[in-house]
């Protein structure tokens, strides 16, 4: 697979919590879980977690991507896979805590 390919499908899976919470957005408490520390949930509206935190997931991936020696990131194949996966795990559980927790 090019680069070019791993960068866009990249992309668009840092940005699929943006459909899936829009999706969900009338089932979806009027707060979600933001942060996860040890024993305690921060919340934030669901607006914020839905639209903005994607779009600060893809401004990591470009850096990662583009400017890996800014975060120390190795230069290897792997590293166009690291904010899309925990994009996609941050939301899963950010949803999931949010029922739970509501």
């Amino acid at each position: 697979m090019s680069k070019k390919k791993k960068i866009i499908i990249g992309s668009i899976v840092c940005l699929l919590p943006i459909l899936l919470g829009s999706i969900l957005w009338d089932l979806l408490p009027d707060n979600l879980v933001r942060y996860i520390g040890p024993g305690y949930y921060r919340f934030s509206s669901k607006g914020i977690v839905i639209f903005l935190d994607p779009f600060i997931f893809l401004l990591l991936h470009f850096i990662i991507v583009f400017k890996p020696d800014w975060l120390n990131t190795p230069k290897n194949e792997k590293r166009y896979w690291y904010m899309p996966i925990f994009s996609s795990a941050f939301f899963l559980i950010s949803f999931t805590l949010s029922f739970v927790t509501n």
